[in-house]
């Protein structure tokens, strides 16, 4: 598990070395915690954000989760409702 989840953020951060880190405010202040947003220069292309909505790490893209840990210790990749300790979908 360690292992996935560290090539995860290998490859985020890899993917991304050469883009623009920026913090962002939390869009829902109700539910979310914070967000950290991977761009390019041009703020509209190939924008990753992760961020802790209602205490879940979330991967996404363009509306989508890629991956999510949610607070029970479910993990899942490819859903945003992960009934199990590690999910792929």
């Amino acid at each position: 598990m360690k292992q996935v989840l560290y090539a995860i953020l290998s490859l985020t951060v890899i993917g991304n070395c050469f883009g623009q880190t920026l913090v962002a405010n939390p869009q829902d202040s109700q539910y979310e915690g914070g967000e950290l947003q991977l761009m390019n220069s041009n703020s509209n292309y190939n924008k990753w954000s992760i961020d802790n909505y209602q205490g879940s790490l979330r991967f996404h893209h363009d509306g989508s989760v890629y991956f999510i840990m949610n607070p029970n210790g479910n993990t899942g990749i490819g859903t945003s409702n992960p009934n199990a300790k590690f999910e792929v979908v």
